[in-house]
């Protein structure tokens, strides 16, 4: 809880702050730092906002550098005394929203709550992106070569299958080959049970990246896992305290 307070407080700063400078200026300072094909893209970008709302520079309210974001406030032609307010974040060409308001103080208060809204976001993608690299960096303290990595997926049938380790590429990324596995097959058929059999290489090495994620049904426990696709994920596959591996449960239909 008191993590979601730090974060709306810190959202609602970068938003005082930014209202606190000329929206103009901050825009220009924004420009200045891109280089000529990004100022480009950017000036390109803008020309279709202003075209598609037909608004005015002189309506710029307010520009955040953190999500690309500008918000237009501007009289309104609806209703005499009311205004409107428009904002845009990132390379949308289309406003987020373009809202009539009775009152200036409407209008500006919605356009602080959005514009909180999409700081906090920001905020968050670059703690989960902090917090992701922390965990990528135990990724050599977890896994070591011999491991062996299991999948099991599948739909109308179980599949089982194993990876070992034979190696590292960078800080993320292992160096895997397919292995056999010892099978026994059950009374009942066609299910059973597998191991991996680490001494039985298949194809060519190939490499894959590797993810560190906690495990919030074991108590944050560690768990590495590797992604071929939606359905299919590998996880580090722990030895017993023999050193031995327990078997996967598998079914087939074939």
């Amino acid at each position: 809880m008191s993590d979601v307070i730090e974060r709306i407080s810190e959202a609602q700063t970068v938003f005082n702050r930014a209202l606190g400078v000329d929206a103009k200026e901050a825009l220009s300072a924004f420009k200045a730092k891109l280089n000529e094909k990004q100022r480009n893209t950017f000036n390109s970008l803008n020309k279709k906002r202003m075209a598609c709302t037909l608004l005015e520079s002189n309506d710029l309210y307010a520009f955040f550098a953190e999500f690309k974001g500008v918000a237009y406030l501007y009289p309104s032609n609806k209703k005499v005394g009311a205004w409107a307010a428009c904002g845009f974040t990132g390379n949308r060409s289309k406003p987020d929203f373009r809202y009539w308001f009775d009152t200036k103080e409407q209008a500006t208060a919605y356009i602080e709550k959005w514009a909180v809204l999409q700081i906090q976001k920001e905020i968050d993608k670059k703690q989960k992106k902090a917090e992701k690299k922390a965990l990528a960096s135990k990724l050599k303290q977890l896994v070591s070569i011999g491991d062996v990595f299991v999948a099991s997926w599948g739909w109308e049938q179980t599949n089982i299958e194993y990876f070992k380790v034979v190696g590292f590429s960078g800080e993320c990324t292992l160096k895997l080959v397919s292995i056999g596995s010892h099978r026994k097959e059950e009374a009942q058929a066609m299910c059973g049970t597998k191991t991996p059999d680490v001494n039985r290489e298949i194809g060519e090495v190939f490499t894959k990246r590797a993810e560190v994620q906690e495990n919030c049904m074991r108590n944050g426990e560690l768990d590495v896992l590797i992604s071929f696709s939606s359905y299919r994920v590998a996880k580090l596959k722990r030895k017993l305290e023999d050193g031995s591996y327990s078997p996967d449960d598998y079914t087939s239909y074939a």
